[in-house]
């Protein structure tokens, strides 16, 4: 459990051509069920680990996808996908945060995303966007804790709901501060 990880969480950059990395990814996957049946209205399936380090959105270059094992005291605790450039020039697009459902609920979430937010700020960018299920209750609740607002809503293939498209200024105080 979380109380015994005492370490700092740490993002560790996977390689889609790396097949460790997409079992990694699977595995996170898999230990976090209720994140597809929430989204796609099923359980995890074989190849989702590999589909989440190989999606990209149309005319993007890989050079600018980057996707984190999130690590502490050198255990895999969860994913995030981070798209630099994305929809705009300005922007990050942060794809994927999720957590095995063990370590969910227990403030890690803020801790990536802090880290993300940097990483972002880092690369230049003024915002932060995400899509987040509209029906994915939880998610939408912890986005909104963490001042992202609705952009605007669309269907998406293969999700049971619209995706929020939500959005977070850079300019705004540092996540956790």
């Amino acid at each position: 459990m979380l109380n015994r990880c005492m370490g700092r969480l740490l993002l560790r950059q996977l390689d889609r051509h790396n097949p460790a990395d997409a079992a990694t990814v699977q595995q996170v996957f898999d230990a976090a069920p209720d994140f597809s049946m929430q989204t796609e209205g099923r359980l995890p399936a074989p190849g989702d680990g590999q589909q989440a380090l190989d999606a990209l959105p149309p005319d993007f270059d890989y050079a600018n996808k980057f996707v984190f094992a999130l690590e502490m005291d050198g255990k895999t605790l969860g994913v995030a996908d981070l798209l630099r450039g994305y929809p705009a020039e300005h922007c990050a697009f942060l794809g994927l945060l999720l957590f095995a459902q063990p370590y969910q609920g227990q403030g890690l979430g803020k801790l990536a995303l802090a880290q993300l937010l940097d990483l972002a700020r880092a690369w230049g960018c003024q915002e932060m966007q995400l899509g987040v299920i509209a029906s994915y209750e939880r998610a939408m609740r912890f986005w909104q804790a963490r001042q992202f607002t609705e952009l605007y809503r669309k269907e998406v293939p293969d999700f049971i709901s619209p995706v929020v498209v939500m959005r977070y200024p850079l300019e705004l105080e540092r996540a956790g501060d």
